[in-house]
């Protein structure tokens, strides 16, 4: 299904709110997994099949891991959506004259790029020449040292931690 360019901000920002949701929960998991575990299922039936209570219990371990997983997955949704967008809306993106969105395409194509071979164990893999040994940056948002994070498991620490991630996209959306 083909969208116009305000149907794919909209979709932008659908994946904002699921990353919002996924770092609000992980934040609950990691400090209040009782929390959480007072409103896990205590059984489930869909059609033929059916799950207990017990089925459904996480250990606290197993939970602050979900969580790290449910973050990155939604960040991973964002930044293939933001991708995208960029995609058909800008051509020649990593070419841009304006300098933050060239910077802003390149980002966002290396955090997907580390997030589509391996979404559980995301890996920075950077071979695309305008990131390759470089450090890119919009100020005040987003800055990672390509050159100091290429083949390493990837960190939000890379690149300021989970809020720059939506700084970055509404950044993204304000351009457009």
């Amino acid at each position: 299904m083909a969208y116009n360019k305000l149907e794919y901000l909209e979709l932008i920002k659908l994946a904002e709110r699921q990353y919002k949701f996924s770092v609000a929960v992980g934040s609950l998991a990691l400090f209040n997994d009782e929390e959480i575990q007072n409103h896990l299922p205590t059984s489930m039936v869909w059609g033929s099949h059916s799950y207990t209570g017990v089925e459904f219990e996480l250990k606290n371990e197993e939970m602050k891991e979900c969580s790290v997983l449910m973050q990155n997955s939604a960040m991973y949704i964002l930044v293939v959506q933001i991708d995208k967008f960029l995609e058909i809306f800008c051509k020649d993106r990593y070419k841009h004259s304006e300098h933050g969105i060239k910077n802003a395409s390149i980002l966002i194509r290396q955090i997907r790029n580390s997030f589509a071979h391996d979404p559980i164990y995301p890996k920075w893999d950077v071979k695309q020449p305008e990131a390759k040994g470089k450090r890119i940056e919009i100020p005040n948002i987003m800055e990672i040292d390509f050159s100091l994070v290429d083949g390493k498991i990837i960190s939000r620490y890379d690149f300021g931690g989970p809020l720059a991630i939506l700084r970055l996209s509404e950044y993204i959306r304000n351009r457009f």
